[in-house]
């Protein structure tokens, strides 16, 4: 599995990210790709961000909101991620 797969069906976005992948590097490879998507769409997409299995801190979850929002031609439709252990 790639770092983050991405699929594009109209107008929104799906981000996979490999849970296998520490959150930082994640993180930054987001950053990285959000920007790309910014540079090239001319239009709003909705993003539907599946993080997979991992144990998420309420911290971490705040800061992706936050990259997310950054990017101005870019809504939140989603966030899902399966956790045993949400703080």
């Amino acid at each position: 599995m790639e770092k983050i797969e991405i699929k594009r069906i109209n107008d929104e976005l799906f981000l996979k990210l490999n849970d296998l992948i520490n959150f930082q590097d994640i993180y930054n490879l987001l950053e990285d790709k959000l920007n790309i998507i910014k540079e090239q769409s001319n239009i709003n997409l909705m993003i539907n961000l599946e993080l997979g299995n991992r144990d998420i801190k309420s911290q971490d979850l705040f800061c992706l909101y936050e990259l997310l929002l950054k990017v101005e031609k870019i809504l939140i439709k989603s966030i899902k991620y399966n956790s045993l252990n949400n703080e």
